[in-house]
């Protein structure tokens, strides 16, 4: 007798666009803090993510525009994309490989 196998239903890998595209200004900000400042231009990059500042000790959000707020967003549209089915409709349309 032969075996039984189970029924699974396989999930194609995507890219989920809105999620990278939230990464990419803190990508720019890390390179060009990088060849302006090499290692130590890093920390800066930091600053971009937490919300506190290591030059001058304190509490700051001067500089989370160029990376948690892109960030936070991009999770949001595709959460958002979601729940309004924009997702299943663009894997209905047979796009491959891209989702928001």
């Amino acid at each position: 007798m032969a075996k039984k196998t189970k029924n699974r239903k396989r999930s194609k890998r995507t890219i989920p666009v809105a999620v990278v595209l939230g990464f990419l200004p803190l990508a720019t900000t890390a390179i060009s803090d990088f060849q302006a400042g090499g290692i130590n231009g890093l920390r800066n990059t930091a600053t971009a993510i937490i919300p506190y500042s290591p030059a001058n000790r304190r509490i700051t959000t001067a500089r989370l525009h160029l990376g948690l707020y892109p960030i936070l967003a991009g999770f949001m549209v595709h959460k958002l994309a979601g729940m309004l089915g924009v997702n299943r409709a663009i894997a209905s349309a047979g796009v491959p490989l891209i989702r928001l």
